[in-house]
């Protein structure tokens, strides 16, 4: 197999995990949190009025539903897994590139235009990760701030 076939290859692979992986983080986390919230719910429904755990239990099931609540309205933006696609996608190719070619490319021993593609992954590939790091820095603190108001 060539480098442009496996390149092509773990395109797609790292495509369909992104898409199949964003889907299960979406979802998992608030599906979580719900079920939690309904158990105990229950649970502090059915302790007797005088019981000392009775407000320890209602400090975790407010904080569970601020968490909810900064779940739902700050959800994970696509631009994160967009992010991180690239990242993993530039840096795969690199990856790829040298295992199957030796330091060469990336020396410009395969000529001037090779090395400039397989540095500008490189770049391309810090940028990516960089840009995934600060949307979740910001996804962060919005939710931060919608919990806190919800408590």
């Amino acid at each position: 197999m060539t480098t442009e076939e496996l390149v092509a290859i773990f395109v797609g692979v790292v495509t369909a995990l992104t898409t199949v992986v964003s889907g299960i983080v979406r979802s998992s986390r608030a599906a979580r949190l719900r079920r939690q919230l309904e158990e105990d719910l229950r649970i502090y429904q059915r302790l007797p009025s005088g019981s000392g755990a009775r407000p320890l239990l209602r400090e975790g099931i407010d904080r569970n539903s601020a968490d909810l609540v900064a779940l739902t309205l700050v959800p994970m933006r696509s631009s994160v897994f967009i992010y991180a696609f690239l990242a993993f996608v530039f840096w795969g190719v690199v990856i790829i590139v040298y295992v199957l070619e030796g330091p060469g490319p990336l020396l410009f021993a395969a000529g001037v235009g090779r090395g400039l593609v397989n540095w500008l992954y490189i770049v391309g590939g810090l940028v990516a990760l960089t840009l995934l790091v600060r949307s979740f820095r910001v996804m962060t603190r919005q939710r931060e701030r919608v919990r806190n108001l919800a408590l």
